[in-house]
């Protein structure tokens, strides 16, 4: 007999909608369901579905309802391994901070020389240049060198004859040395100066030839298109 109730094909159809909400529901957890798999310290493995808390420092894998793993979580590291991953961590940023400033030095280099006999030219120049520097102040050094014996022989000769050397002839004297201690230091630094360049320019010319390695047959050929332009 059919219900003739006012309402009751509304109230059905809600029954039937909550019915399939709930069932919807159970598919759902039932499929998001989660299981755990871990090993403890004495090396047993264990399943389950919580993780006990004695246990939670342990590596671990999430398994769904059919085995598959869906996640890997790590063991926490104990404290040397986090010093030790942050030790390693600083190594490497400052091997790529020195790499980084390796690459801006290679690149400086091979956009200011376009070969290794232009190096060499440079080199030379600033060497030449310094040569020159220093033959000058060595002239100048053996004039003050005869300036300064002549003054020291005027001050004997008075001394010899019982006659006072004058302040002024004393600080003539005084000043003369001065500058030939100061031109003995100049040539000192000079030397100096030309070493460093020599070893600058022999470092340069090594890395030179390192990074243009592969086109180092260009070099020999002179039919072959130039490396740098």
């Amino acid at each position: 007999m059919r219900s003739n109730v006012p309402g009751s094909r509304f109230l059905r159809h809600t029954v039937l909608t909550c019915m399939m909400a709930i069932l919807t529901t159970s598919v759902h957890a039932e499929g998001s369901r989660k299981i755990h798999r871990w090993v403890d310290d004495q090396g047993r493995v264990h399943f389950g579905d919580v993780v006990p808390p004695s246990q939670v420092k342990q590596g671990r894998t999430e398994l769904n309802e059919r085995g598959l793993t869906v996640r890997e979580v790590e063991r926490a590291k104990t404290a040397e391994e986090i010093a030790e991953a942050r030790r390693q961590a600083e190594i490497q940023a400052v091997q790529e901070r020195i790499a980084r400033e390796r690459a801006a030095q290679d690149r400086i280099l091979l956009d200011t020389y376009s070969s290794l006999a232009v190096m060499e030219q440079t080199r030379d120049a600033k060497l030449t240049t310094i040569t020159g520097q220093i033959r000058l102040t060595e002239n100048n050094l053996a004039n003050l060198r005869k300036q300064a014996a002549e003054l020291m022989g005027r001050a004997a000769n008075l001394e010899r004859s019982g006659r006072p050397v004058s302040e002024m002839l004393q600080g003539d004297i005084l000043a003369t040395q001065e500058q030939i201690q100061r031109h003995l230091e100049f040539i000192a630094d000079k030397h100096r100066e030309q070493a460093t360049i020599r070893a600058q320019f022999d470092r340069a010319m090594v890395r030179y030839r390192e990074i243009t390695a592969p086109s180092a047959e260009n070099e020999t050929d002179p039919n072959a298109e130039p490396v740098f332009t």
